[in-house]
């Protein structure tokens, strides 16, 4: 009950050098325990904590994205390692309703090798990067239908044409909804990249048909599918 707490997450480093001040209470051990998001295990060396505890760690393993367990793997190794520094050693508890998953129990074991052998066979079956290509087309307006007639029929001129790249969608974004605009998105997946260079050659035509209330984003080795 006495323990004093310390917040880091957006909200709380907005102000000018808020950030900053937050990271000197901690140096200077007049914070027993920090409360906040990813930004708390990205790049900060606190030598005396000896405790770390991740919440709901599902929450980034569940996301639809075939990178969520290589995220969730770094992002758990990242904050494993802020424990530990101190004297005495440290401890780490992160609350899964799937303990057993392959990405926590290598973060756990800090075992890069292990975790990279065992995500490679899922990348391989899938054609997913580093075993394949992508390009992620994201299409948004003002309105839904108007958005998703455009994707649809964008999609389909592009299988006419597609040849060897794999078209799938259009589907909507994880974020459907960004900044007031509607999102659909069209993943276009080839094992080589010869067949992506040709088909991308052909999309300013394709381009050109869109209705002008709807906009398009090219999207090549995407690092999200957000």
């Amino acid at each position: 009950p006495t323990a004093r707490i310390a917040r880091m997450d957006r909200d709380t480093t907005r102000g000018k050098g808020s950030h900053q001040q937050i990271v000197t209470r901690m140096m200077e051990e007049k914070v027993d325990i920090l409360v906040g998001t990813q930004m708390i295990a990205k790049g900060h060396d606190f030598p005396k904590v000896a405790l770390v505890g991740v919440l709901g760690a599902d929450s980034l393993l569940n996301l639809p994205d075939f990178r969520s367990a290589e995220r969730t793997f770094a992002l758990l190794t990242q904050v494993a390692g802020r424990a530990g520094r101190a004297a005495g050693g440290g401890k780490v508890f992160i609350q899964s309703y799937h303990p057993g998953h392959f990405a926590l129990t290598c973060a756990a074991a800090q075992d890069y090798a292990d975790f990279y052998q065992q995500e490679l066979p899922f990348r391989a079956e899938l054609n997913y990067p580093p075993c394949g290509h992508l390009v992620n087309l994201v299409f948004s307006g003002n309105t839904r239908d108007q958005v998703r007639t455009a994707a649809t029929a964008f999609g389909q001129r592009l299988v006419a044409q597609a040849g060897a790249v794999e078209v799938l969608g259009p589907s909507p974004c994880p974020l459907t909804r960004l900044r007031g605009k509607f999102r659909y998105q069209i993943l276009l997946k080839s094992v080589l990249r010869p067949p992506l260079r040709h088909l991308l050659l052909r999309l300013d035509e394709e381009v050109a048909r869109l209705p002008r209330q709807v906009a398009i984003h090219i999207d090549i080795d995407p690092l999200d599918m957000f």
